[in-house]
């Protein structure tokens, strides 16, 4: 009963939505521009003109595979009013006093003059953001606003005031809701898992990239869920880890934390925070 329940109220919000989108009026005056970037984490939103609008785009280089120096971000721009039969050049810059990321250290290849082409009604700006030593302990952040221009103008100050745009609520960084600028936040920032068990001893950045690396199974964000890193997965990974610092110790290549003790998972044969001169195995 439940499901059904949940079921009907799912087909009764699409069909509001819906209803929403016929009755919404066209929108008159001189062309718009805003920032459009939408995604979604609801599987059945299969259509893209349903999914919130992000207020901004968060780079997580962590949660990217090993190795990984830098990503492309293409980010959708909206033109309010009829497509046009010509081509449509618009222009992006960076707000200064709103960025603390560094060019060419944290993001290259900003495309500050773009196009909406003829017939269509969205552009893409694309920024490719790099992964610098600093992000992987603090967080920094790139304001990129839109520029007016003879083709557009920018009348909206509040990402509400489009017809069929919504948010989805708090964000983790940022809540200005003003869609003629889009932030991107970039970090590598390491913290503590929700799944982190006991017998993995103390959580430090070193062990987290020593696990990813023995068991490349899994992934920085599995560590959210139980469902995703289950008991017998961190039995597996504690006898993988352990034996390969027992191993490693043994030929004279002990590793160890950032406080220079020895690391630390409840199969190997030396107490915690153990210095590796305190320690001789048989």
């Amino acid at each position: 009963m439940k499901k059904l329940i949940y079921t009907l109220c799912c087909l009764l919000g699409l069909a509001s939505f819906a209803a929403c989108e016929k009755d919404m009026p066209a929108y008159e005056g001189k062309d718009g521009l805003y920032f459009d970037v939408q995604y979604t984490n609801v599987p059945h939103f299969t259509n893209p003109d349903m999914w919130a609008h992000q207020l901004y785009t968060w780079v997580r280089f962590v949660s990217m595979p090993e190795g990984a120096t830098d990503t492309t971000l293409s980010l959708k721009v909206n033109a309010v009013g009829e497509a046009r039969d010509y081509d449509r050049v618009f222009n992006v810059a960076v707000v200064a006093d709103s960025t603390t990321a560094v060019a060419d250290q944290e993001y290259k290849d900003l495309s500050e003059q773009c196009v909406i082409k003829a017939g269509e009604t969205s552009g893409l700006v694309n920024v490719t953001i790099l992964r610098s030593d600093r992000v992987a302990e603090e967080t920094v952040q790139l304001q990129l606003t839109l520029v007016p221009n003879e083709y557009f103008d920018l009348p909206f100050t509040y990402i509400t005031e489009i017809p069929g745009r919504y948010t989805e609520g708090m964000t983790d960084f940022y809540n200005n809701p003003d869609p003629r600028v889009h932030n991107i936040f970039i970090s590598d920032i390491m913290t503590r898992p929700t799944i982190w068990p006991p017998n993995f001893g103390e959580f430090s950045r070193e062990k987290m990239e020593l696990i990813l690396r023995l068991y490349p199974d899994v992934t920085y964000d599995d560590f959210s869920a139980l469902v995703t890193v289950p008991f017998i997965m961190q039995n597996i990974i504690n006898e993988i880890v352990s034996n390969y610092l027992v191993e490693q110790f043994r030929a004279g290549n002990p590793i160890t934390d950032a406080d220079g003790t020895l690391m630390w998972f409840s199969n190997v044969p030396w107490e915690e925070s153990s210095m590796p001169g305190d320690v001789v195995l048989d």
